[in-house]
């Protein structure tokens, strides 16, 4: 399993204090049977849920604008293939993990309270990079860590207008475009 450094373990006990002065409805996962159960139970109450372990979602969820998703130590969800998660509420993670795994799908395209999403929640592949661009709403921000994200062969396709941002000349997104030509006849790459 991963290890949690002591930097990630200083962020997550600041965020923790900074969260409990803020509100007292603070549960985790593990205190509800599976995902559908805790969205139920919690339901329109101003709440935060930690997700601190894999937690798989077999059916659609929709998480209410109410509810934040807080992601902690080896907290995951791992989405069945054909079940979509809505996201609505706000989402605190740290930048370069993977949040979101399986076939399923995770979607954010109705909510304005994430002021920036990050390709390292979806995985670091081509398809997950496909995959955020699927699930962002327009006019959001992609924020680019400090290192090269390399795609082999694959086409993007952005559906929604998005901000890309990244932290200097380190941010790097690197396509190899060997063979791929634009189906519209103009071929110039990617």
């Amino acid at each position: 399993g991963d290890v949690i450094t002591g930097r990630q373990r200083d962020f997550q006990n600041a965020e923790l204090a900074t969260l409990q002065q803020l509100t007292d409805n603070v549960t985790t996962i593990d205190n509800y049977t599976d995902f559908p159960t805790a969205i139920s139970t919690i339901g329109a109450t101003v709440t935060t849920l930690i997700i601190n372990k894999s937690t798989t979602v077999n059916s659609n969820q929709t998480v209410p604008s109410t509810l934040t998703l807080w992601f902690m130590g080896q907290g995951q969800l791992s989405i069945s293939g054909g079940v979509t998660v809505t996201v609505n509420g706000p989402l605190s993670a740290e930048p370069g993990r993977q949040l979101f795994t399986g076939a399923g799908v995770v979607s954010f395209t109705a909510n304005a309270l994430i002021p920036r999403y990050y390709i390292d929640w979806w995985g670091t592949t081509a398809a997950a990079f496909q995959a955020l661009l699927d699930a962002i709403p327009s006019g959001a921000t992609i924020h680019i860590l400090p290192k090269t994200y390399s795609f082999s062969t694959t086409r993007i396709n952005a559906a929604t207008e998005f901000t890309l941002e990244g932290e200097g000349l380190t941010s790097l997104l690197s396509w190899d475009v060997t063979g791929l030509s634009d189906p519209g006849g103009n071929d110039r790459g990617v």
